[in-house]
């Protein structure tokens, strides 16, 4: 999959638990997912919750097109595909894109956004309108958590620059406003970022 269609993969909050039918049972891949989601905890405000936090593979982008979901207290849900992929080529892309789902969907968990969602869907008949700032909260955590771990943040303004370029986004997910503060946390893109080496992403 060529880097600018990867990287538009994004995450979202829903009210409830993925449906049954497109959840995929491969245990070792699962546990790649789990070690990488535990790697980003330890530099949390959650860091004491880890034990709480579970990941699942699903066929999301079969079912809603995203590639990661936080629906509750500590449960994240990740493409299947993708992590497998990742975990067949721990130094790809793959593994970098599967690390930014993961830091994002545990930012929406640390600032609460799955109960706000909710209420919000109990509440409300039309869109969300605080979704959008949701969705840069999640981000802004997840590139704090990143430069904690000594990642390259600027390969979040990689993907959201591509995002941009493909006319990609919604009105919950605002790219322009989510590549703005990429560039105010990260800084510029660098033109060799694309091949930075992602072995030290699973290193630790």
């Amino acid at each position: 999959m060529p880097w600018p269609l990867l990287l538009a993969l994004a995450g979202c909050l829903t009210a409830g638990p993925v449906p049954e039918r497109f959840l995929v049972a491969d245990p070792p891949v699962e546990a790649y997912a789990a070690r990488l989601m535990q790697t980003i905890l330890a530099v949390t405000p959650h860091a004491h919750l880890a034990d709480r936090y579970s990941v699942h593979l699903a066929r999301l982008d079969d079912w809603r097109g995203f590639g990661g979901l936080a629906t509750g207290p500590g449960i994240l849900y990740v493409d299947a595909g993708l992590v497998r992929r990742a975990f067949e080529a721990p130094t790809s892309a793959y593994a970098i894109v599967v690390a930014m789902i993961l830091a994002h969907e545990i930012g929406h968990v640390v600032a609460g956004h799955p109960a706000q969602a909710l209420r919000a869907t109990r509440t409300r008949a039309g869109p969300d309108a605080h979704a959008p700032a949701r969705e840069l909260e999640a981000d802004r955590l997840a590139m704090g958590y990143w430069q904690a771990l000594g990642w390259p943040c600027r390969l979040w303004t990689v993907r959201f620059e591509a995002d941009v370029r493909a006319g990609r986004g919604t009105s919950q997910h605002p790219t322009s406003e989510r590549l703005g503060q990429a560039v105010t946390l990260c800084g510029r893109a660098d033109p060799d970022a694309l091949t930075v080496p992602t072995s030290e992403i699973m290193a630790r």
